[in-house]
């Protein structure tokens, strides 16, 4: 993409946030249909608007879990696209990521002259509603994180609206009401939207470069980083191996991490066989508070200092913050044990960038397997073209890989981004206990019958391939 097109896609996004709230505070516009209503990030907001009163409709291609959640919510949705999904009350229209302009519901919008928005431009309008708020972004654990923010919340008393692209614990839906007081929302920084939020609290977990089709450089995107904490009312928490090139004049901001110049350090790290880490919080030079987190790994203590960090910028008590955390459980298809069984353990994992597999693989060694397998499955053909040697060092680690096809969550085919082409680097690379599987039923016959007392598979990314997580729970159960 070249600088001119995201420029101009840059004013595109304020100019819909600005229809947006004209929208939202206009009785002309109380019904909204969705195209693509089944994704994650689409059924949040059609949940939220549908509970504070909107009148809902949508469509998708195919049922699902998703699908079926929004039903019991009362919000009619048809599956299928075709432009007499628009003969109902619907005023306006929003789009899921996924759906091209050329689908039907999109052509009689156009063709009746209804406002169709992008999805991204939604939410933070929609922010706009709550006295309070927290915007979750970076390129690493923006799920966990957003989910132990609203655990701690919620643990604490504190009434709290959420939209989040996972499942919480404990909780039916990706987003939830809880009054006007506090949303937490997860943000996403894909597409740019990122920059349109006014959150009382910004947080960014990681800065690493992805999404390699929208930010050519690792400089692009830290300049949508660097709008969003410089639009934060209150504050703003970075990795505080950031602080450096995300600093912003004017803008408190709080670093977190392990080194000393962080306001929010973990010192003191335990592992506890991948089920969870202790630490000592130090913050701003304070005595150290000891804090359990029921979540394995690095990656997590890194994630909870955000939390803490996030809900301190709030006013929450430190201490009980804290203790919040020893009973926080990891939101769906993150280490998510989904079997243990004969001696084998299945976990689905939704890692698609090759330091969330790094640090997956770091938690997977705590559990003392005899051989830890892995199936991947590449999430978009650009990301897996950028970082093909860097997926395959991740990948080395395991005992056994078997890849299947690119998931393309709807981007076009971009050469040299297939799953033939990351299996080609691996075997230059010189790793040949690799496997190219054709299909996830082919991938899952194999890797069952090579299955044996000792094992933890891990199935790895965010497309469809934990299907292979199911049928093994079903199978092997």
């Amino acid at each position: 993409m070249t600088t001119a097109i995201r420029h101009r896609n840059s004013e595109d996004w304020r100019r819909q946030t600005e229809a947006v709230l004209g929208y939202l505070a206009s009785p002309a516009y109380r019904a909204v249909h969705f195209v693509g209503i089944g994704g994650v990030g689409m059924a949040g907001l059609a949940h939220l608007m549908h509970e504070a009163g909107y009148e809902v409709t949508g469509c998708d291609l195919l049922e699902g879990p998703t699908i079926q959640w929004l039903r019991g919510q009362g919000i009619p949705i048809q599956i299928g696209h075709e432009a007499d999904h628009l003969q109902g009350p619907a005023s306006w229209v929003v789009r899921s990521p996924a759906v091209p302009l050329h689908h039907p519901e999109l052509v009689e919008a156009a063709a009746q002259q209804m406002p169709v928005i992008d999805r991204g431009a939604l939410l933070p309008a929609w922010m706009h509603r709550y006295a309070r708020s927290i915007a979750v972004g970076g390129t690493h654990g923006k799920t966990t994180t957003a989910c132990m923010i609203l655990h701690i919340l919620e643990t604490l008393g504190v009434a709290s609206a959420y939209v989040i692209g996972g499942l919480p614990a404990g909780h039916s839906g990706v987003a939830g009401g809880g009054g006007l007081d506090v949303l937490v929302a997860e943000a996403d920084e894909s597409d740019g939207s990122l920059a349109l939020y006014k959150p009382t609290v910004a947080v960014i977990t990681h800065t690493e470069l992805d999404h390699v089709d929208y930010y050519p450089t690792e400089a692009d995107l830290h300049h949508v980083y660097r709008t969003v904490i410089g639009q934060a009312r209150v504050a703003s928490v970075i990795p505080v191996e950031a602080a450096e090139d995300l600093a912003t004049p004017g803008v408190d901001v709080r670093t977190f991490g392990l080194s000393e110049a962080a306001h929010y350090r973990a010192m003191a790290l335990e592992q506890n066989g991948g089920q969870g880490m202790h630490f000592s919080l130090i913050q701003d030079g304070a005595q150290p508070l000891p804090v359990s987190v029921s979540a394995g790994g690095k990656h997590n203590v890194l994630n909870a200092l955000a939390a803490l960090a996030a809900v301190d910028a709030l006013g929450l008590d430190r201490v009980a913050a804290a203790a919040a955390l020893a009973s926080f459980r990891l939101p769906g298809r993150r280490f998510d044990v989904v079997l243990e069984a004969r001696g084998i353990t299945v976990v689905s994992d939704y890692a698609h960038h090759p330091t969330e597999i790094h640090a997956l693989l770091e938690q997977a060694r705590q559990w003392g397997a005899k051989r830890i397998l892995g199936v991947f499955q590449p999430h978009r053909y650009s990301r897996t073209r950028q970082f093909a040697r860097e997926f395959a060092g991740a990948l080395r680690g395991l005992d056994g890989i078997g890849l299947v096809p690119v998931y393309s969550a709807s981007e076009p085919f971009v050469d040299g981004g297939r799953s033939e082409d990351l299996y080609a680097t691996m075997r230059s690379m010189g790793i040949h206990h690799v496997v190219l599987y054709d299909s996830l039923p082919d991938a899952w016959k194999a890797i069952r019958a090579d299955l044996m007392e000792g094992d933890l598979l891990l199935v790895i990314g965010a497309g469809d391939v934990e299907k292979i997580a199911v049928w093994a729970a079903d199978e092997l159960a």
